[in-house]
């Protein structure tokens, strides 16, 4: 596969972005969550000048975590992976209804996905050497690591294309990472702060605390679609959704948004007929359904 050459407009964009310096900058504090929220509509306030209307759905928490959620995926028979960051990697079985141990042993764990029966997921160490891996059958396969050509130091999240290719969203470097199922790494482009992606069909949309672009899959312009800031992205019921904790979780680009009232700082999403999310603040996994 033939890598993407930057996009011309990611420089732009770059330009008026700042580095991040710690591996929680891009994140809602805990703070930021308690603090009054009865104030007046501020129009520079990307949340503050999008006027929501709440989609009815109920949530209730599932399960929580030792150490606190991260990221998660679902699979077709109702398990929930959590990564536990830089520490592990859990699963809950409503066959079970508690989470339990997969492996203490992955490394430096952060985003994971599912793919056939491998479970792939991303490491960093230290915020220098990133690495992407899959664990199938109980072993890893490391696919491809920050020695290679294209360095990538804290992959903070990852999403599969449809072609079979795999994004990575660098949140040190600022960078789209490309990695084949190969091992083949190329850079995508230079986005500014990014630090989650998901697809929808044949769309890539990535975000960070600098707001949320899509682009046509493999190599069409990038367009800012939400100036809202996203800890995660996930397609469900046909939109493309994300979280802050401003906004809580909600449909960009569009109006919808849902309040989970008892959730400290929204994080990743995932699920198909329920939705899942992390609280980033607490130690809760909960499960909203429409």
């Amino acid at each position: 596969m033939t890598p993407i050459r930057p996009l011309l407009l990611f420089s732009l964009i770059l330009a008026c972005s700042g580095k991040a310096e710690d591996a929680d900058d891009d994140l809602d504090t805990a703070e930021e969550a308690d603090a009054d929220t009865d104030v007046d509509l501020d129009t520079d306030d990307p949340d503050e000048a999008v006027e929501t209307v709440e989609m009815e759905a109920e949530a209730d928490p599932l399960f929580d975590v030792t150490g606190g959620p991260y990221d998660l995926a679902a699979d077709g028979q109702g398990r929930v992976y959590c990564s536990v960051r830089e520490s592990r990697l859990v699963v809950w079985d409503p066959l079970v209804g508690w989470a339990e141990e997969v492996s203490d042993d992955l490394g430096p764990i952060f985003g994971i996905a599912l793919a056939g029966d491998a479970v792939y997921f991303t490491t960093s160490d230290h915020r220098q050497a990133g690495s992407f891996a899959r664990l199938i059958d109980g072993e890893v396969e490391v696919i491809a690591t920050a020695a290679g050509s294209t360095i990538f130091r804290e992959p903070t999240d990852l999403a599969m294309a449809p072609d079979g290719d795999w994004v990575l969203a660098d949140k040190t470097l600022e960078t789209l990472i490309g990695v084949s199922e190969g091992g083949e790494v190329w850079l995508i482009a230079s986005p500014g702060p990014v630090s989650t992606v998901a697809f929808m069909r044949d769309t890539l949309f990535f975000g960070g605390e600098d707001g949320i672009w899509s682009m046509a899959w493999p190599d069409g312009e990038a367009v800012k679609v939400d100036a809202r800031s996203a800890n995660g992205l996930h397609a469900w019921e046909d939109k493309m959704w994300a979280t802050n904790t401003a906004s809580r979780v909600y449909e960009v680009g569009g109006t919808l948004s849902i309040t989970v009232e008892d959730v400290r700082v929204p994080g990743r999403l995932a699920g198909s007929d329920s939705l899942y999310l992390a609280d980033w603040g607490l130690a809760d996994v909960w499960a909203i359904e429409p």
